[in-house]
């Protein structure tokens, strides 16, 4: 009795650690969000941008403080020719200066507001960036759970074929049914197990391309969530949304005010102009102050003697080899590149918005078609079986019926997951698209 104990009791043991050990990684929508947002490579070269600009705004703001030096020396006379007394050959000195410019052409003031441009410029384009790493793993969420559906379908099409070459083997072997009924329906066995391989081939890899984008080995053997998201769309839930983006016009006004690529790059494009005030401000004279200490003695002490100056300075560009030139035709040329820049994008937000409009139009319709299909398709499937069963049909129509069902549906589950990705893509055409 202790040996069957013990028995039972390592038993549970190996059970547990082997369900452990064993059990796969479930991720839901919310958990591949956030791991996608962790893990993005953009984003963490994003974030060094804005490490940067952060201390390119403070060495911006630096510019208005006085730069302040101290300086020391000391040396000492090896040869004593003349005997002097031996603490006399050494030589103490220091210095501390300040130098503050007082005006530089507005130069200063140009390279802090193009600081804060490029800083707020750098945030929007986290933003952004998290809205576009967002948008890719919830399409490619969206992709896996389509897969999981369409697997399900064939696996239960073909639970459904085994019965029914069992049901048709019954009836040849009673006489009621021919030969080629057998063959027949043997050989749409063999398309629907074909069907099923191929439908779990696009499952692992809708699997692996989101473990890609989650940053995550591709080969990782887990599982993800289907039901976060829906297996059916009400009518009002689409009508509510249709609603709320209203006709495409109201769509691309939504888009100009919302989309931070855009917000981001206008703000690139103010810094730039900013730019070229800088590169101006080398044409206008500079004025500094300057005030320093400075002490020397032959030992530590006698700083009661030191010196102390103030003064003005006044520099004024006569002729620099045309380099201001240069350096301005330089900042018009890149500020006309980030214009262009800015023209182009525009014009892509204007196309993106356009044919996600386009593609919600056709997600819609291809939604009110494929519920009409499917039960149509089953009305057949159903009328056709009960014919073949009172010898009205043929297993070839019952087959050609149920390849009409099986496609129906399949089609039905893509235009369910095709409206959400279309969703998807239309807040982020128009800059609604909420990471959080």
């Amino acid at each position: 009795m202790r040996k069957l104990c013990y028995m039972l009791f390592f038993l549970i043991i190996a059970t547990n650690l082997h369900s452990q050990f064993t059990s796969k990684k479930v991720y839901g929508l919310r958990e591949v969000l956030q791991i996608a947002l962790e893990n993005n490579y953009d984003l963490r070269l994003g974030s060094a941008s804005v490490e940067f600009s952060e201390v390119d705004m403070k060495n911006a703001f630096g510019q208005y403080l006085p730069n302040i030096s101290l300086s020391s020396s000391y040396s000492r006379q090896l040869n004593n020719p003349n005997e002097i007394r031996d603490e006399l050959l050494n030589q103490y000195s220091a210095r501390l200066g300040a130098n503050l410019v007082l005006f530089d052409g507005f130069g200063r003031e140009a390279n802090y507001t193009r600081a804060q441009k490029t800083m707020k410029s750098a945030v929007t384009n986290i933003d952004f960036l998290k809205q576009t790493v967002f948008l890719d793993a919830y399409n490619a969420y969206i992709n896996v759970v389509r897969a999981y559906q369409i697997v399900r379908a064939h696996r239960e099409n073909l639970s459904l074929g085994e019965a029914e070459l069992s049901r048709i083997r019954a009836r040849y072997e009673a006489g009621v049914l021919p030969a080629t009924a057998v063959y027949a329906q043997e050989a749409d066995l063999g398309n629907r197990t074909l069907e099923l391989i191929t439908a779990e081939n696009e499952l692992n890899i809708a699997k692996a391309q989101l473990l890609t984008i989650m940053g995550m080995p591709p080969t990782m053997d887990v599982e993800f969530r289907i039901d976060d998201l829906p297996s059916a769309l009400p009518e009002a839930e689409i009508r509510a949304f249709r609603d709320e983006i209203g006709n495409i016009n109201n769509a691309v006004n939504i888009a100009l005010n919302n989309r931070l690529d855009w917000k981001s790059s206008k703000l690139r494009l103010e810094a730039t102009q900013e730019n070229l005030e800088i590169a101006k401000s080398y044409y206008y004279p500079q004025i500094s102050a300057n005030s320093y200490w400075s002490w020397m003695n032959t030992s530590l002490k006698g700083f009661d003697r030191s010196n102390y100056y103030f003064g003005l300075s006044l520099s004024v560009p006569i002729f620099n080899n045309f380099s201001t030139d240069l350096r301005v035709q330089s900042s018009k040329l890149e500020l006309t590149r980030i214009s262009v820049e800015l023209q182009k994008l525009e014009q892509q937000i204007l196309s993106s918005v356009q044919i996600a409009f386009l593609n919600l139009q056709t997600a819609e319709k291809q939604i009110d078609i494929a519920n009409k299909t499917v039960l149509s398709a089953q009305e057949n499937y159903q009328s056709t079986q009960e014919r073949l069963n009172v010898g009205a049909a043929t297993t070839n129509d019952l087959i050609q019926a149920n390849t009409q069902l099986i496609s129906s549906q399949i089609n039905k589950i893509n235009a369910i997951y095709n409206y959400i990705k279309a969703k998807n893509d239309l807040k982020y055409s128009i800059g609604t698209l909420s990471f959080e």
